[in-house]
């Protein structure tokens, strides 16, 4: 057999199992250029679907937060204690189902907003709980107003992406390490069998063997229903 581009490889790896015959004749550098295409694929894929419904969420979300925040009067946080400038002592608001409440004045301990709030920011005796009974200390040496958390909320937004492209670059770890495990297997199976293939040819096999389960994981993730 002639050969072939990254593209017919990719197609007849689904298509034709017989076509491994010619795959492990191949160059092993090959098989990764195969599981780097098909790696890519899945993340043009999957990144597609995935931030078509992110961004219209984290739209809203900067939007909405950062609009019930603004909302609120003017504080500052500075050595653990949390001041409105119009001198209340107690705030509560809710947003969406989540619940802000800043309690200055003692008015409930902490188990009160645990069993009366599904899900909850309490800021009281100079702590932050947040769903939880569980105190996270507010120690802050510089002061911190309402302007800052807002400037701060939004650089969130870019960060999450930063994040999902990083978590993109970590895959194609997560990817070679699969391939190792698929490659143990084929070794596993290559012994048993007695089908005398070699250590760098059960590689190709198992690249080969990985195109196919990839796409139904594909479309495990990405279809819109279970």
């Amino acid at each position: 057999m002639n050969n072939v581009n990254i593209f017919t490889r990719f197609y007849r790896s689904i298509t034709d199992f017989k076509f491994s015959n010619h795959f492990i004749k191949e160059k092993t550098s090959k098989a990764v250029g195969l599981l780097f295409f098909g790696y890519l694929l899945f993340i043009l894929v999957f990144g597609g679907v995935t931030l078509a419904k992110i961004i219209p969420f984290m739209n809203e979300m900067k939007i909405n937060i950062t609009s019930e925040i603004n909302k609120m009067p003017d504080f500052e946080l500075h050595n653990a204690q949390f001041t409105f400038e119009d001198g209340r002592t107690y705030y509560e608001e809710n947003f969406d189902g989540f619940t802000i409440i800043v309690d200055s004045e003692q008015a409930h301990d902490i188990m009160y907003y645990e069993n009366t709030y599904d899900s909850y920011m309490v800021i009281k005796d100079g702590n932050l709980y947040m769903d939880s009974p569980v105190a996270t200390p507010l120690n802050t040496a510089n002061p911190i107003n309402k302007d800052m958390i807002v400037t701060l909320l939004k650089a969130m937004i870019p960060a999450i992406y930063i994040g999902l492209g990083i978590g993109a670059v970590f895959g194609i770890l997560v990817m070679f390490f699969i391939s190792a495990a698929v490659w143990g297997l084929v070794l596993i199976i290559n012994s048993l069998i007695k089908k005398g293939l070699t250590s760098s040819e059960c590689y190709r096999v198992a690249a080969h063997a990985m195109v196919l389960p990839g796409i139904f994981m594909l479309l495990v993730w990405t279809l819109p229903f279970d």
